[in-house]
């Protein structure tokens, strides 16, 4: 059995290392010496399963989140701008999904901007509270023109993006691009 690692995951050399000695470390034959070969015992699933943890942990600490232009935001989630296109060099801060204005109210911060699949105006007055940089609507929504929410948005000076994307892809591509969540 051969032990390594492929540059297509998402692990950096050193990890990779580590890991691989964990590895041998384990599949030696309990009375060998430390330079026999790799052939042995099957690595127990616990040991795997903390190797994988500790990947993962390894990965999501050295991840480097970062704001980004919200013309980054257009291009990535292959939006069109509905109101503010001038806007294109404002820095947004972080990214945050939700259909619940409640919870966006609740845990939303400055310089956010919103993902949602709601198209009313209490999206455009929640946006206003929390000072959002920006409005992303997923899934192809667009405000109905009798609601007045571009009309809203557009004094207020609040930019509304659309995008065909569900909201988890929009968010993925986000978190993907180093925008972090308001949590983070």
């Amino acid at each position: 059995m051969t032990v390594g690692y492929s540059t297509s995951h998402a692990v950096s050399r050193p990890l990779a290392h580590i890991l691989i000695r964990l590895c041998r470390l384990f599949m030696r034959k309990p009375n060998s010496s430390p330079t026999s070969g790799l052939e042995g015992q099957e690595i127990p699933w616990r040991v795997l399963n903390v190797l994988l943890v500790a990947q993962t942990l390894w990965i999501t600490k050295t991840r480097r989140l970062r704001p980004i232009k919200l013309g980054q935001i257009q291009e990535l989630l292959d939006a069109t701008f509905l109101t503010g296109e001038e806007h294109k060099e404002l820095v947004v801060e972080s990214a945050f999904g939700c259909d619940m204005m409640s919870d966006f109210l609740t845990f939303g911060k400055p310089g956010v901007v919103l993902l949602t699949g709601l198209t009313n105006v209490q999206v455009i007055h929640s946006a206003y509270i929390i000072d959002a940089s920006a409005v992303v609507f997923v899934r192809g929504k667009r405000p109905l023109p009798s609601e007045k929410v571009l009309e809203m948005a557009a004094e207020r000076g609040l930019p509304l993006l659309a995008t065909d994307h569900l909201l988890y892809t929009s968010c993925g591509l986000l978190y993907k691009a180093g925008l972090p969540g308001c949590n983070s």
